[in-house]
């Protein structure tokens, strides 16, 4: 005998998974997951490139170092060369590389994600080609905006807590301050 319980969980899985199919759900996860990893290699390349302009010593050493704690042994060796190689000579071409072939992959994400809720929603006329891709790459921009406040609030709101906070001992107002200095984050991650 079956459950009561069973015939609507099966009628909403079923549901479930024709609207995953009809709406390609599969395949634009594929293609917004495809386009993000392949927007860190080029952004990897810029990084490395832009490190051949900061005034730092021992900054290649640290990167080859870090690269050996990431990687196995073998997969260090055979990138060392490479990173010492964008690391020590200023090629603005390389850096112009890294950071076009990073905005374009990067936007690329958003424009997927674009796309697919246009298919979803079940918009008909799709957007125009270059009007698409300035608003992703706009996006991008502010999706990268965002996240670099968010990062240096987390950063720069210790210094400032510690600063403004030092001589108040009440665990209540230290709660409130870090309570509204994570309020102000996640603000920018939303």
């Amino acid at each position: 005998m079956q459950h009561p319980s069973d015939a609507p969980s099966k009628k909403l899985l079923s549901r479930f998974g024709q609207q995953v199919r009809q709406d390609s759900l599969l395949q634009a996860a594929a293609a917004i997951g495809f386009f993000a990893m392949l927007s860190l290699f080029p952004l990897l390349i810029f990084l490395l490139s832009a490190v051949a302009y900061a005034p730092v010593a021992g900054l290649e050493s640290a990167i080859v170092g870090f690269f050996n704690d990431l990687l196995p042994k073998q997969g260090a060796r055979l990138i060392e060369g490479t990173v010492k190689n964008i690391v020590q000579q200023r090629r603005p071409n390389v850096l112009s590389f890294g950071l076009v072939g990073s905005i374009w992959f990067a936007s690329s994400v958003i424009h997927s994600t674009m796309v697919q809720l246009d298919k979803t929603f079940g918009l008909q006329k799709p957007r125009p080609f270059l009007k698409a891709r300035l608003q992703s790459v706009a996006l991008t921009f502010g999706l990268a905006l965002l996240t670099l406040a968010a990062i240096g609030c987390i950063v720069l709101a210790r210094k400032l807590q510690s600063s403004v906070m030092g001589g108040v001992s009440s665990g209540t107002e230290i709660m409130g301050f870090v309570a509204l200095r994570w309020a102000i984050i996640v603000g920018f991650l939303v």
